[in-house]
C-alpha cells in the first residue's frame, strides 16, 4: 500500500510515476517518515502498476493522503463489487439473495478493504464487465475489461469467456479504451510506460 499511496502523491504533484524511482533526488521534497521508507525497491524501481491502478491510486490519495485513504477506497470498491453481482444475478434471473455468499465472507473485507488491495477494484471491474456482457453491453464489457486489465493484467484472460466470435464491439472497445487509459501516461514516457514490470519479473526469477 505504501507504493500506492506514493504513486498517487507523484500524480498529484504533476509527475508521471513512470519516469522516475521514489528515490530520485528531485523527488526528495516528497518524502515522509511513514511511507517512503517503507517503499519496496525505492532506489531501484520505478512503478510497476498499470495506469487504471494509478488513477485509482491518485482517487485513494484525493479521498486521504494515508493508507486510510487507500483503505476507504478499496471499501467502495467491494460496495460496487456487491451493487454489480446483484444486477448480474437480476440479468441473469438467478436469486440475489446468492450475493450474500460474496457480501458476508471474511476474506475479501480482510484483503480488500482492511489491508488495501488494489485487486478489489480489478473485480469491480471484472464484474462490472460481466454485468453489461449480460445485459448485452458489449462495448461497455469490452471497457471494463480493459480497465480490469489495467489494474492486474490477469483478468484479460477472462475476456474470451464472453466474447461472442466475430462480433467486433467487445475487443474494438476494449482496445480503443486501452489506448485512451494509457494516454494520459505515455507522454514523454515511451517504453517506461511499462514501469518495472520486466525488471520485476527478472528479479523475480520468471
Amino acid at each position: 500500500g505504501y507504493r500506492y499511496v506514493w504513486d498517487g502523491r507523484l500524480q498529484a504533484e504533476g509527475i508521471n510515476p513512470y519516469l522516475m524511482v521514489p528515490a530520485d533526488p528531485r523527488l526528495q521534497h516528497l518524502r515522509d517518515a511513514t511511507i517512503y521508507p517503507n517503499i519496496n525497491g525505492a532506489d531501484r524501481y520505478p512503478t510497476i502498476y498499470p495506469p487504471v491502478a494509478q488513477m485509482a491510486f491518485w482517487l485513494g490519495t484525493r479521498i486521504d493522503n494515508s493508507i486510510a485513504g487507500m483503505k476507504l477506497l478499496m471499501a467502495l470498491a467491494e460496495a460496487v463489487i456487491i451493487w454489480a453481482l446483484i444486477g448480474w444475478m437480476r440479468a441473469e434471473r438467478l436469486p440475489r439473495e446468492r450475493v450474500l455468499i460474496y457480501a458476508w465472507h471474511p476474506l475479501p473485507l480482510w484483503e480488500y478493504t482492511a489491508s488495501g488491495h488494489i485487486d478489489a477494484v480489478a473485480v469491480a471491474c471484472v464484474v462490472l464487465a460481466l454485468y453489461a456482457a449480460s445485459r448485452q453491453r458489449e462495448g461497455l464489457a469490452g471497457v471494463a475489461f480493459a480497465a480490469a486489465g489495467l489494474v492486474k493484467y490477469f483478468p484479460v484472460y477472462l475476456m474470451p469467456a464472453i466474447w461472442k466470435r466475430w462480433r467486433l464491439a467487445l475487443p474494438v472497445a476494449f482496445s480503443v479504451a486501452i489506448a485512451a487509459f494509457y494516454s494520459p501516461y505515455v507522454w514523454g514516457a515511451g517504453t517506461k510506460i511499462l514501469g518495472s514490470l520486466f525488471m520485476h519479473l527478472n528479479a523475480e526469477g520468471y
